[in-house]
């Protein structure tokens, strides 16, 4: 019987129960006392139990306990273990009704036991029956298994046939043991075509031996994933992933899953193809920009140099005043050109931060002093607000902080049509030697309208296309303020009303200057001369204005002066003289400065002799005096020239070269 009451199997009972007890409401009910007896007994997990029912008869029952659950119970009965009490039972059967003779003869069936054959007996019986039950339990969990198996085995077959992947079971030879519907579907081939296949009738890059070869690394490292090209049934052909793991335990097989990455590889070549025509723009760009940055410095050094040379003449106070400012927005409209057309190093965040001791206040007069034409036209006022606690000396990049300065301040005169500019500063705070101070930009213009508070920082953006109209302008100005400031560890606010003006407020983090030596401002007038010995020198260059610039330039500083519009002058003026320097040009026509350079150093291979020669060039773009220095170049000057940077240069080159200069006095 199982733990539940139900009968599992029987043999035939005793007819004194099944013929009197069992169908008597009263006798049976003294049945069930002896049931539940025996079942809570049996819930102790005792070896056996042995009860002597009120009806006079024994039974017996054995639990079967397999692994710590009670699964069931074994009963035995009824039986006696003495000789029956004849009359007990006759006062019985009158008692419940029972014919005397068939009931005393059903008694007299029942078999009588000793204790040790009862105990022998339930013993056997209980050993066989949980061997029995051991067994049958273990049947049947074996028949659970693989019915499960056989659930898990569908259940996986109809994934693997249903997968977006292709899949297949190998052998170590590479026959096809096994394919989804999927793979099929990729192939073209049928599922029967496949399993008669091996994998070099579908693989279209590899080629036996490199079968061969991989098979044996999965076998040694168990795993692998790469990528391949398989051929159709059709004879196309198509890009694939494929995932393949070995399993020793199966006969060495290898389960292989196969993915389709066609869609994957033309999003992936059009994008190569993308980048390709990207850097080939870049490339295009970059030298647009070299070429741009020639072209520009080319005027610029005529311009600049001029100056330069006027700034040599005998001046009034007034023009010192002048030349002074022509010559300080020269240079920062050199160093602005520089930077715009050194756009890669902008796009990529690249801009060197220098950092050097300068005097804010000095450098704010500066940027003044550079739009005081401009507020004088506009008949606007223009009022300073320096704070004096402000140290005297700080540490950052001067270049950089006047190119926003500049830029907000060419923005409030541009766009204020009457009234007032006032630029102020602040020092928000100073520990030990650190200091952030504010600048603010103030004026009283035609503002900007809500709206376009938030994107007046981004690229190319102005207010409407009337402002651009009006104003000019290109509207890259406050983006690149914005990036240089936060490069600096700063940052830029704006606050305005439309109609009533704006207020542009730069908060910039500096070191505080350790130098007591004041910081003279930058517009005053600073001529470099030459004092050394008085040298030969050939300039070779194309351009007319340059030439005669250069010529102005190096007969003040006292030098004899030979020039060369090519680099083939160049070489005859070489064939027929010596000379203690020469200035090269680069872009010349007939011969470059390059290909005359390689011409001078291959005649002095073998020989003790080497001509000094400086790269006078307009190429300024980042890399190229590295360039020109290693082609053979002694120095480098980069266009528009100035005085000083070219003395310090030929200075520099003569030391280094150790050209005994005196040879030539006399």
């Amino acid at each position: 019987i199982d733990i539940e009451g139900n009968i599992l199997t029987a043999t035939a009972w005793q007819d004194i129960c099944t013929k009197f007890h069992r169908i008597n409401p009263e006798s049976e009910k003294k049945c069930i006392e002896s049931d539940t007896h025996i079942a809570v007994e049996l819930d102790k997990k005792m070896p056996h139990v042995i009860f002597r029912c009120p009806l006079g008869l024994v039974d017996s029952a054995t639990p079967i306990i397999i692994d710590g659950e009670h699964l069931g119970n074994v009963f035995t009965g009824q039986l006696f273990l003495e000789p029956p009490d004849e009359a007990h039972f006759v006062k019985q059967a009158h008692h419940f009704g029972f014919d005397e003779n068939e009931y005393l003869s059903a008694m007299r069936k029942v078999p009588l036991f000793s204790e040790e054959m009862l105990h022998n007996n339930l013993t056997f019986i209980h050993g066989l029956a949980q061997m029995l039950a051991e067994q049958g339990l273990k049947y049947k969990r074996q028949l659970e298994a693989e019915a499960l198996l056989r659930a898990n085995s569908k259940r996986h077959n109809s994934i693997l046939k249903t997968a977006m992947d292709g899949f297949w079971v190998t052998d170590k030879y590479g026959r096809l043991l096994e394919v989804n519907s999927t793979y099929c579907t990729m192939s073209g081939y049928g599922e029967q075509d496949l399993l008669t296949m091996r994998i070099s009738d579908v693989e279209a890059k590899e080629t036996p031996e490199d079968i061969s070869t991989r098979i044996q690394h999965i076998i040694k490292h168990g795993y692998i994933r790469f990528e391949s090209r398989h051929r159709r049934k059709d004879g196309t052909e198509f890009d694939v992933e494929v995932s393949t793991q070995f399993y020793p335990d199966d006969d060495g097989q290898f389960v292989v899953f196969v993915r389709d990455i066609t869609e994957r590889k033309q999003i992936e070549n059009k994008l190569f193809q993308a980048k390709a025509a990207a850097e080939s723009a870049n490339i295009a760009k970059s030298q647009f920009l070299a070429n741009m940055s020639h072209e520009i410095r080319t005027p610029m050094n005529g311009v600049l140099g001029m100056t330069q040379l006027l700034e040599m003449t005998d001046l009034t106070a007034e023009q010192q005043e002048y030349v002074a400012a022509l010559k300080l927005s020269g240079k920062n409209l050199l160093s602005l050109i520089s930077d715009i057309l050194d756009l890669s190093k902008i796009e990529a965040g690249k801009i060197d931060i220098i950092q050097a001791d300068f005097s804010l206040h000095h450098s704010i007069n500066d940027i003044v002093f550079m739009q005081k034409a401009a507020v004088f036209e506009k008949q606007l006022t223009l009022d300073l607000n320096l704070a004096k606690d402000i140290p005297p000396l700080m540490v950052g990049d001067q270049l950089r902080i006047k190119q926003i300065l500049l830029n907000l301040l060419g923005n409030a005169v541009k766009f204020t049509l009457q009234g007032s500019i006032t630029i102020s500063t602040q020092l928000l705070e100073h520990n030990d030697n650190c200091a952030l101070i504010q600048i603010a930009v103030r004026d009283s213009g035609i503002g900007i309208s809500p709206e376009y508070l938030d994107t007046i920082f981004k690229p190319f953006t102005q207010e409407d296309g009337s402002i651009s109209r009006r104003f000019g302008g290109t509207g890259l100005g406050l983006t690149n303020s914005l990036r240089l400031a936060e490069l600096m560890g700063g940052t830029i606010r704006v606050e305005s009303t439309q109609g009533e003006g704006s207020c542009f407020t730069l908060t910039l983090p500096f070191s505080v200057g350790r130098e007591t030596a004041i910081i003279q401002p930058t517009t005053s007038i600073t001529t470099a001369v030459w004092d050394g010995p008085a040298l030969r020198v050939l300039l070779v260059e194309d351009d007319l204005l340059n030439i005669k610039f250069g010529s102005s330039l190096l007969k003040k500083m006292g030098f004899e002066l030979t020039v060369a519009e090519n680099g083939t002058e160049c070489l005859a003026a070489l064939e027929k003289d010596t000379f203690d320097l020469v200035l090269m040009d680069i872009q010349m026509p007939l011969m470059t400065g390059e290909e005359a350079l390689l011409e001078i150093r291959s005649k002095e291979q073998g020989t003790a002799n080497h001509q000094p020669i400086i790269a006078l060039t307009a190429y300024s773009m980042r890399g190229d005096k590295e360039r020109f220095m290693e082609e053979g170049f002694d120095g480098y000057i980069s266009k528009p020239l100035i005085t000083k940077d070219l003395v310090a240069e030929m200075k520099r080159v003569v030391n280094i070269s150790g050209v005994a200069v005196e040879a030539h006095q006399g």
